[in-house]
């Protein structure tokens, strides 16, 4: 019953990853997620947050690291690196084998 939900978890990522976040890495293990990733700015990663919080397959967003990045002699633009948590949402059947 849970063989489609990589598929279904995977296209859930892209529905609610905002314009200007862009994930560098992306691991699961069992249920959790965690997403690392740079961002134009704080308020897009805070908009990736609430879009995980309303999403039907992910849930309980937390924010782990976020740095301010860009400005120096390097670089040109400003930007944030982030790394955050989630977590899995199980499917019916799965609540019902607990």
């Amino acid at each position: 019953t849970t063989r489609s939900d990589s598929v279904r978890l995977l296209d859930e990522v892209a529905k609610v990853l905002p314009e200007g976040v862009h994930l560098t890495s992306y691991t699961q293990d069992k249920q959790k997620q965690k997403f690392t990733g740079v961002a134009q700015s704080n308020a897009r990663v805070s908009a990736f947050m609430r879009n995980i919080s309303r999403s039907e397959w992910i849930k309980n967003p937390d924010l782990n690291v976020i740095k301010a990045k860009g400005r120096t002699e390097g670089d040109r633009y400003k930007y944030s690196t982030f790394e955050l948590t989630a977590v899995q949402k199980t499917t019916d059947a799965d609540d019902q084998n607990k």
